[in-house]
């Protein structure tokens, strides 16, 4: 199948900070899916920190995922192409709320028959391809623990990031590749290997192609979650955590002598996952979220 014949068969999930299962957590999600095989999937992570200030971290989030499903609704209305920066960066114009958040959105163009990707912050994307990760987006970062974010210029007074900061990947699609997009929550708690080792216990080859999906999406964000409960068990924050305290260091402490930084990371993890199908199959379902 060409790439021009290609769309995203997407599910998602999202499961709250074990504080925050009150408020739903502050990530959000979305799927949009053109019956002309145009498609976006989205996830945006509220910055936590607002809510110290008495603002709902999630409110911008959301807003978010909402205005960019809109803005892809509104170019394929009017019979105009997008890409994942062209909608971010009208998501973002259109989102005048107090708050800020890490966004990743993946755009499938029938026209280019290419998964276009643009990330800003630690939420990321994979593009998985015959069970090895063939595509990646990396974390921003301007310090440890502290991702380049988006924001309202209205209602902020320190420097904020934008669209144009966005990292940009594009890949000629396959069928059958799969597209992953998660917030740092997923990422945190779980390397690239941890990820194909859960994608390999769920069979993709049925009748049931949605179904095999969800059901991706959510052993994902449930290994995540197990995981960030763990004290004991190694995770890329911790790896991570452990260098940003060695780099901070005066004196570096000489290998033999250091200790292993341990445990997972609580967070919302949200997962959006989509299998790369021919357009032509029916009743592909479209999902949003927030």
């Amino acid at each position: 199948v060409s790439g021009g014949d290609l769309t995203f068969l997407a599910a998602g999930v999202s499961l709250p900070h074990p504080d925050k299962v009150k408020t739903g957590g502050e990530d959000a999600f979305m799927t949009y899916h053109g019956s002309d095989g145009w498609s976006l999937l989205g996830v945006a992570d509220g910055v936590s920190g607002w809510s110290e200030k008495g603002v709902d971290a999630g409110a911008y989030s959301s807003v978010l995922v909402h205005g960019a499903r809109q803005v892809a609704t509104q170019r394929r209305h009017a019979g105009e192409a997008f890409t994942a920066q062209d909608v971010m960066a009208e998501a973002q114009q259109m989102a005048k709320v107090p708050g800020s958040a890490t966004f990743v959105l993946a755009a499938m163009s029938p026209t280019t028959g290419q998964v276009d990707i643009a990330s800003l912050g630690d939420a990321g994307a994979r593009v998985v391809r015959a069970g090895k990760v063939v595509a990646a987006t990396a974390q921003q970062q301007h310090q440890f623990d502290m991702p380049f974010q988006m924001a309202c210029e209205a209602f902020v007074t320190a420097k904020y990031d934008a669209a144009q900061d966005a990292e940009l990947v594009a890949v000629p699609a396959q069928e059958g590749d799969w597209v992953l997009l998660a917030s740092d929550g997923l990422y945190d708690n779980m390397d690239d290997q941890d990820i194909l080792r859960v994608m390999g216990t769920v069979p993709d080859d049925g009748d049931d192609l949605f179904g095999a999906t969800k059901n991706m999406a959510r052993l994902l964000a449930e290994e995540a979650h197990r995981r960030s409960q763990d004290k004991r068990c190694e995770t890329p924050y911790s790896i991570a955590k452990a260098a940003a305290r060695e780099e901070k260091a005066q004196f570096k402490t000489p290998a033999f002598m250091r200790g292993k930084t341990v445990g997972g990371k609580l967070d919302d993890i949200t997962v959006v996952f989509a299998k790369i199908v021919s357009n032509n199959e029916t009743n592909k379902p479209s999902l949003a979220a927030a």
